[in-house]
């Protein structure tokens, strides 16, 4: 079954200036925002904080209880949903990890809610795994160059890195300006790029 009933052909090198000029904008500007945000662009996992485990009766909606707690002075909050019943939540602070479970009982007075698990990552634990994060990196980096130089040309080797540097830029760009934390799942997010574009760029 044709899709098309041309076949369509995109221009993409004759306009090479334009998109060079984008990724050029995007790149810079994400740096300009990532350097300006700083050590608040990590998340607890790499800075360290507390992390609390909560099981609602109920479906409750992540929104509602990150404003309730932005209003409560966690600026920096960081919450994920597990599973698809909407009833177990993981919330991640810098400060006060008791403290939230009492606001949230207050909060949801129709609630049950049970805690599974508190926890709090030191900052040496965090300066661990930002290392290990790094070095994860580069050793990844590294070992595509090997293959890649090995499997067809140095010279090959050398763009994808270039190109994978990029992809990565580009990601990290997007984090910095919508206002969004690194952590541990943005970390393995970065790690898929990896692979998908050193595969699209074999």
């Amino acid at each position: 079954m044709n899709i098309f009933h041309r076949v369509p052909k995109f221009d993409f090198m004759g306009k090479w200036g334009i998109f060079f000029t984008l990724s050029l904008f995007i790149t810079i500007g994400g740096l300009i925002v990532t350097f300006w945000r700083g050590p608040s662009l990590l998340s607890e996992d790499f800075t360290g904080g507390y992390l609390t485990q909560l099981q609602f009766s109920q479906p409750i909606d992540v929104g509602v209880i990150r404003t309730l707690l932005i209003s409560r002075g966690y600026s920096d909050v960081s919450l994920q949903r597990v599973g698809e019943q909407s009833t177990r939540i993981i919330i991640k602070t810098k400060k006060g990890g008791g403290e939230i479970i009492s606001i949230i009982k207050e909060a949801f007075p129709n609630q049950t809610v049970e805690v599974l698990g508190e926890e709090q990552i030191s900052p040496t634990m965090g300066e661990t795994v930002r290392k290990q994060t790094i070095l994860g990196c580069l050793v990844a980096m590294v070992g595509i160059m090997i293959y890649v130089a090995a499997r067809f040309e140095f010279r090959f080797a050398v763009g994808a890195i270039v190109a994978l540097i990029h992809d990565l830029l580009v990601a990290l760009a997007f984090l910095a300006i919508t206002g969004r934390q690194v952590d541990s799942l943005v970390i393995a997010a970065f790690l898929t790029i990896l692979g998908y574009s050193v595969n699209d760029t074999v």
